[in-house]
């Protein structure tokens, strides 16, 4: 039986600026019934009011792709953190790559949970992580988030935060539906045997036969299910 919901964020139940009225009310039924509900995303640990103002509970968070667990108050439970030397090499990586644009400056971080970038197409954020992968595995893993490039310290994912979540809440794997849209959600839904939404991205839709047009639409059909 399923009893958690790991969502991603931006493109799966966030879009044009909006949660809908009826992911919300899906949401809050699920969580009436005493399952569980979060999100896990590639925003950073200041994601958590974000939910609150959009009027949305959640019971966990899954913030900078799976490296760090917080609870529905958003205090952290787990997280790991790449190293400040590894932080500057990848800054420097980001400065000499033409077309690059670096949003994580060393000297102005408090903390190491992931590094964030851009690049002008989706293509070549998908050529760069391939590019940072080779270059700086021993240390990091670089996902393509759309045009963006977030990178995590070593074998960090979504997959490995929903196993952390599900160990929270003293759950099986089997308990666990995930769904998301964008190629950082792949770990998540090929571990789970997840959902992707049918806006994902080719190689998303690709690696699951299960599909959701919303959340509501997912949770609808988990409660069949059940």
């Amino acid at each position: 039986m399923f009893q958690l919901i790991a969502s991603d964020f931006d493109g799966t139940i966030y879009h044009h600026g909006r949660i809908a009225q009826e992911d919300r009310d899906a949401v809050a039924a699920w969580r009436a019934a005493g399952r569980h509900f979060g999100i896990v995303t590639g925003r950073g640990i200041t994601f958590p009011p974000m939910m609150q103002e959009l009027d949305v509970d959640c019971d966990f968070y899954l913030c900078c792709n799976g490296a760090v667990l917080m609870d529905a108050d958003g205090n952290i439970l787990r997280e790991n953190q790449i190293s400040a030397e590894v932080f500057e090499r990848l800054e420097q990586a980001f400065r000499d790559k033409p077309g690059a644009y670096n949003y994580s400056i060393t000297a102005q971080q408090t903390a190491f949970h992931q590094y964030n970038g851009q690049m002008p197409t989706q293509q070549d954020a998908i050529d760069f992580v391939a590019e940072l992968n080779a270059r700086f595995g021993e240390d990091i893993t670089a996902y393509a988030n759309g045009i963006n490039i977030n990178i995590v310290a070593r074998g960090e994912s979504k997959a490995l935060g929903v196993v952390h979540a599900l160990e929270h809440f003293s759950l099986p794997e089997q308990a666990a539906a995930v769904v998301g849209d964008e190629l950082n959600d792949l770990p998540m839904i090929e571990h789970f045997n997840g959902w992707a939404m049918a806006n994902a991205r080719p190689e998303v839709l690709a690696a699951t036969s299960r599909m959701c047009r919303s959340i509501a639409d997912l949770i609808e059909q988990l409660f069949a299910h059940n």
